[in-house]
C-alpha cells in the first residue's frame, strides 16, 4: 500500500515537473515595464561597458520584462536510432528579447550572461547538436 502511494506520489511530482518545465520560470511582466524600443535606446550609449550593459539586460530579464510569447516553451520530440528512441526538448520559440509582445528587442548576450540566464530560469544551454536539431525542426529558417 505504501509502495503504491509512493509510486502515485512520484508520478504526480514527475507530471508536475514536466508541465512546469513547459513554461519559462520568470516573474510576471509588470504593465509599466519598459518596452523594447526604449530599452534598446537605454543600452545604446557607447560609454556603457559590456559588463554594465549585461547587468542591465540581466536585471530586466530577472524582473520578468520579456514578451509573453517567449514564456511558453516549444516541445521538440526527436526520434533516433534503430529502436526509435525519443528525446524531448523544451526550447524557446525565438531568441531572447526584452519588452512586450508588441514592442520587443532581441538582446545579444555573451555566453557568460546566457549561462547566468539559464541558471536563473532552471534551463540549460543547448549543445551544438541540440542547436542543429532545433534549427532543423524550426518552422521559419533565416539565412545566416
Amino acid at each position: 500500500m505504501i509502495r503504491k502511494l509512493l509510486v502515485i506520489f512520484t508520478s504526480i511530482i514527475f507530471s508536475f515537473q514536466i508541465c512546469a518545465s513547459q513554461t519559462l520560470k520568470l516573474k510576471k511582466r509588470n504593465a509599466d515595464a519598459i518596452g523594447g524600443k526604449a530599452f534598446a535606446s537605454s543600452i545604446s550609449d557607447s560609454t556603457l561597458s559590456l559588463k554594465d550593459r549585461e547587468k542591465i539586460i540581466y536585471r530586466e530579464i530577472k524582473s520578468g520584462n520579456i514578451p509573453d510569447f517567449l514564456r511558453k516553451l516549444k516541445v521538440l520530440t526527436i526520434v533516433y536510432g534503430h529502436n526509435d528512441d525519443k528525446i524531448v526538448l523544451y526550447t524557446l520559440p525565438d531568441y531572447f528579447a526584452i519588452g512586450s509582445n508588441e514592442d520587443f528587442f532581441y538582446v545579444p548576450v555573451t555566453p557568460m550572461l546566457a549561462q547566468k540566464i539559464a541558471n536563473l530560469t532552471d534551463c540549460i544551454l543547448p549543445t551544438k547538436q541540440m542547436v542543429d536539431l532545433i534549427y532543423t525542426a524550426a518552422e521559419i529558417k533565416l539565412s545566416p
